[in-house]
C-alpha cells in the first residue's frame, strides 16, 4: 500500500469518517466488479414488516407498476432485502450518482433488479440539484435549448452569471420562489411548460412533458428511469420515493398502540430513553413552510408532546401525526427512514460515504438501548458503501445526461474501488 494511501486513511479517521477509512483499508485494492458482487452477500436478517411491504406496494402502484412486473418487484424486496439509498430525487444525476450506480449494478445477480429508493426530503437547493437538468462543461444551454423558449435569453445570463464562479451547468425547471422548497410532494409549476416542449431531440427522448400541478416525484421518477435504461440497458432498474413508502408504512403503525413506533412517538418513558440516546434534537420530520412569499422548509422535533419546528407545531397524536402524513404536510426524516428500513425490517442500504458513518452510529445507539431484536441490529449491514465520481481523462466530470446528448462514456471494470473513490478525496480530506 503506498504511503500516500495510508496517510489519507489517516486523515480520513481525523475528519470522523472512520467507517470510510475501514473499507478503503480493507477494499482499497479490490477490483470494483469483486467490491460490486460482495455488496450481494446478505443474509436477509428478519422477516419483513407486512405493514412495509403494503407500502411498497401502494408507491409502485403510484409509479403505474401493475401484475407480474409488481409481484416481481414486491419478492425482491422480501427475499433479497437491498436498497440504493444514496441518491436524492432529482430531475436528473450527476457524476457522482452515476458512478454510484454503475458501481452497485455491476456486481448485480441477474435475476435481482436494482432498486433506488431516491430521497424526496431535500430542498431544490440542495447540491444535487433536484430541479435542474444538469450536464457537464462540455456543452451549453444553447445545445440544450431551442431559442424559441420565452425562458431562454433567461437561462443564457443564467448560464453566463454561473460561469464566473463554477463550470457547473444546469437549466433550472424551477421559479425562484420555489428554490428552497421540498422535493417531497411538489408540484409540477408551470415553468415546464416553457422549457420541456422546447429541449433538444435527444433530451426530448427522455422527458416527457407533463400536467401542470402534478407530480414531481413521479416525473422525476420516470425521468431518472428512461436516462438509466439508456445507460444501463442490461441491467432492471428501478427508482421509487423512498419517503413516499415510509409516509405509508407510519400512517398504518401509528394507530396500532402495541407497534414499537407508536410507542416511540406515544409511551413517555421509552421516547425519554431514545431522546436520551440519539439527542433531544433528532429531526423525525422535515415540513414546508411559506416564509416571505416563498416555500421553504423546516425539521420538527419532539417537545413536550408537540411536534415542534420554528415556525409550526403538530400536535403528538396518532390522529395528528397520521393526518398531517396523509395531507403531505410532513416528510419522514432520515432518522426514522433508517430505523424503518435497517433496524425493524433488516434492510442493507447501499450508500454513501456519509451514511455508512451516521448508519453505523445507528446501530450502536439501537444496541445500547436494547429495545429493538438485538439479532436482527446484530446482523443488519451498514457498510455498503457505493460512491466515486465519474471524469473524463481529461478531469472533467461526466454526467449521465452527457452521455445522452452524445459524450462517450468508458469505464474500466478492472480498475480498482481507490481508482473509483480517488476524485473524491479532496472533498473527503477538506484540502480543496
Amino acid at each position: 500500500m503506498k504511503d500516500s494511501m495510508k496517510s489519507a486513511f489517516e486523515l480520513l479517521k481525523n475528519n470522523g469518517r472512520f467507517q470510510l477509512a475501514k473499507i478503503l483499508e480493507k477494499c482499497g485494492e479490490m477490483p470494483v466488479i469483486e467490491y460490486s458482487q460482495k455488496l450481494y452477500d446478505y443474509p436477509v436478517p428478519c422477516q419483513l414488516e407486512p405493514e412495509l411491504l403494503q407500502a411498497f406496494q401502494i408507491e409502485f402502484e403510484r409509479l403505474e407498476f401493475a401484475g407480474p412486473e409488481l409481484g416481481k418487484i414486491l419478492t425482491d424486496l422480501e427475499q433479497n432485502r437491498i436498497l440504493q439509498t444514496s441518491t436524492h430525487l432529482t430531475a436528473s444525476e450527476g457524476p457522482t450518482f452515476f458512478a454510484i450506480h454503475w458501481l452497485a449494478s455491476l456486481g448485480l445477480p441477474s435475476q435481482n433488479s436494482y432498486l433506488i429508493g431516491a430521497f424526496s426530503g431535500v430542498s431544490f437547493s440542495n447540491s444535487a440539484w433536484p430541479g435542474c437538468l444538469n450536464f457537464g462543461p462540455l456543452y451549453t444551454v444553447s445545445q440544450l435549448l431551442n431559442s424559441e423558449s420565452p425562458l431562454y435569453q433567461e437561462l443564457l445570463r443564467a448560464e453566463k452569471d454561473r460561469g464566473k464562479d463554477t463550470g457547473e451547468r444546469r437549466i433550472s425547471l424551477l421559479p425562484g420562489t420555489l428554490r428552497d422548497a421540498l422535493v417531497y410532494r411538489a408540484p409540477i409549476p408551470e415553468r415546464f411548460s416553457q422549457i420541456l416542449p422546447y429541449l433538444c431531440s435527444e433530451l426530448k427522448s427522455v422527458f416527457s412533458e407533463t400536467q401542470i400541478g402534478s407530480s414531481y416525484s413521479r416525473w422525476a421518477i420516470q425521468s431518472c428511469q428512461n436516462v438509466s435504461n439508456r445507460l444501463f440497458e442490461h441491467k432492471k432498474i428501478l427508482y421509487f420515493d423512498l419517503n413516499e413508502v415510509i409516509a405509508q408504512y407510519l400512517q398504518m403503525t401509528l394507530t396500532q398502540s402495541t407497534h414499537f413506533l407508536y410507542r416511540l412517538f406515544f409511551d413517555d418513558p421509552l421516547q425519554k430513553r431514545v431522546l436520551q440516546e440519539f439527542g433531544p434534537d433528532v429531526p423525525f420530520f422535515t415540513a414546508p413552510l411559506i416564509k416571505k412569499n416563498k416555500v421553504k422548509w423546516e425539521t420538527l422535533t419532539i417537545e413536550k408532546k408537540i411536534l415542534k419546528g420554528s415556525h409550526q407545531q403538530i400536535p403528538l397524536t396518532p390522529e395528528a401525526i397520521v393526518d398531517a402524513l396523509g395531507k403531505g404536510k410532513v416528510c419522514p426524516g432520515i432518522f426514522l427512514t433508517f430505523t424503518v428500513l435497517s433496524f425493524l425490517n433488516g434492510f442493507k442500504c447501499l450508500g454513501s460515504f456519509e451514511q455508512i458513518e451516521y448508519l453505523t452510529q445507528f446501530k450502536e445507539k439501537w444496541q445500547r438501548l436494547g429495545l429493538l431484536d438485538q439479532q436482527t441490529i446484530e446482523n443488519v449491514k451498514t457498510d455498503g458503501l457505493t460512491t466515486g465520481r465519474f471524469l473524463d481523462e481529461g478531469g472533467m466530470p461526466v454526467f449521465p445526461l452527457d452521455v445522452i446528448l452524445g459524450t462517450e462514456w468508458r469505464v474500466d471494470e478492472k480498475s480498482r474501488m481507490q481508482d473509483l473513490i480517488e476524485p473524491l478525496l479532496p472533498r473527503l480530506l477538506r484540502t480543496g
